[in-house]
């Protein structure tokens, strides 16, 4: 099966429940050692050791270290991006993303975002403390921002459209990342994260991918 149409079904099939994909996660713990694969690193150079304010309206989505590179280091040396993006549930890796880095940073504990707790799992339970996901919105009354971002993320992400560019991403709201790739065993990519918009973070380094998935 061709990529598009491998990436495509990802799509269709992360945007349906099912009680069978929830997986254990591990609870969440301070501080947070994270990872963002991103085109953009402008926020970052420059910043190795400093404080950082995020600046992103809808959040930065992290994994958290060093799940991710255990799985990366047995990725074939010339196809670490390829694999990335599909470890990560992004879109199919083109040459217009032989520029993206990792950046890493930590994270403090601190009381923002949508839920008023800072990190959150992308989620019908946000909790990080939470050992899996489930498909009940589970918020207490103070945290009805999260509602409207869920919503308005599962609105986004399953959005199908011949351009790539209007296609949106296999979301699995259950804490962790959908593994497209063809060859893997699991759907179960990493756990995933969303830093809301201005908390500040410490960064660590930015990174080609090829040298932080070296073995």
């Amino acid at each position: 099966m061709a990529e598009r149409a491998l990436y495509d079904q990802a799509i269709d099939r992360s945007a349906v429940f099912q009680e069978a994909n929830v997986r254990p996660l591990a609870p969440l713990a301070y501080p947070v050692r994270a990872l963002s694969l991103t085109g953009n690193t402008t926020w970052a150079e420059g910043k190795e050791g400093q404080p950082v304010t995020i600046d992103s309206p809808y959040g930065q989505w992290i994994s958290v270290e060093p799940e991710l590179q255990t799985i990366c280091r047995n990725f074939p040396r010339g196809q670490v991006l390829e694999k990335l993006h599909q470890l990560l549930g992004l879109k199919p890796a083109t040459e217009a993303n032989r520029n993206e880095r990792f950046v890493r940073f930590t994270i403090e504990k601190q009381a923002n975002g949508p839920t008023q707790t800072g990190i959150f799992r992308p989620c019908a339970n946000p909790d990080t403390a939470a050992t899996q996901c489930g498909n009940q919105i589970k918020v207490a009354d103070s945290q009805g921002a999260y509602v409207s971002w869920f919503a308005n993320q599962m609105v986004f992400s399953y959005k199908r459209d011949p351009a790539m560019s209007g296609t949106g991403y296999p979301w699995t709201r259950l804490g962790y990342t959908y593994n497209w790739d063809p060859a893997a065993a699991d759907i179960r990519g990493v756990q995933e994260y969303v830093v809301p918009d201005k908390t500040v973070v410490t960064v660590t380094e930015i990174v080609k991918p090829e040298d932080y998935c070296a073995p």
